[in-house]
């Protein structure tokens, strides 16, 4: 469709008519920005022993997105005070770590949900992470499948990314945006060495946790990732 413009300055467009999945997402984003005060942390994270884990696990199917999401669920376990969201009576502390990722489908988003994520294998993640993109890719992901998530990871390292600070996904009370792996010189014990480092952001419901409970489990995530044999 085209638009003509209504005034001489301004300039000729075609219109991008709104899909059904454009607007429920458009209408949560704006629900999230409107009523939850929204802040953010970052932490520089070394990749670089867990690249040495993927590449003595099968690489090509375990991806980095698998050890992120299998890291994100054991530190919501270390530290649970994360794995909440707000409401009017009270902080609900969720007993189940059901772990979120955003995967990219035609003209949107959508959130698959690992139910019990802390209580799965690496290879479960990666296997379940994997079906659940194709069934959202194939418009075949049940409805089900989508709800119930605890906390949310946003990952665009592969597009070259360097930072994602991601709008949390209501009523969750956190989501980590991931950015691309890179290698970057890094002081260690006096020399400089090349490391493979990642920046990641998380953003939190200021109304259901605070900078220290954040801080917390980001600490934790970055634990996880850098003494990786933990995650296998």
């Amino acid at each position: 469709m085209t638009g003509l413009p209504s005034h001489p300055e301004e300039v000729p467009f075609d219109l991008l008519p709104l899909s059904g999945m454009r607007k429920i997402i458009g209408q949560r984003m704006m629900q999230s920005v409107r009523e939850a005060p929204q802040f953010q942390i970052s932490m520089l994270v070394d990749m670089s022993q867990a690249a040495a884990l993927r590449e003595r696990l099968k690489k090509d199917t375990i991806t980095f997105n698998d050890l992120i999401l299998k890291a994100a669920a054991l530190a919501l376990r270390e530290r649970p005070r994360m794995n909440c969201s707000f409401s009017p009576e009270g902080i609900r502390l969720y007993k189940e770590i059901n772990l979120g990722f955003v995967a990219a489908v035609e003209d949107g988003l959508v959130v698959p949900v690992i139910r019990e994520a802390d209580r799965k294998s690496l290879w479960e993640i990666s296997a379940e992470a994997r079906e659940l993109t194709e069934q959202a890719r194939a418009g075949k992901l049940v409805a089900r499948a989508s709800v119930g998530g605890t906390f949310t990871v946003s990952n665009l390292g592969r597009f070259g990314v360097d930072v994602v600070i991601p709008i949390i996904n209501p009523p969750q009370a956190g989501i980590l945006g991931v950015g691309a792996i890179q290698e970057k010189p890094v002081v260690m014990a006096g020399k400089i060495e090349v490391r493979l480092l990642c920046e990641m952001w998380l953003s939190c419901d200021h109304r259901a946790v605070d900078g220290v409970i954040s801080a917390e489990f980001l600490g934790a995530l970055k634990g996880l990732l850098q003494e990786p044999e933990r995650l296998s």
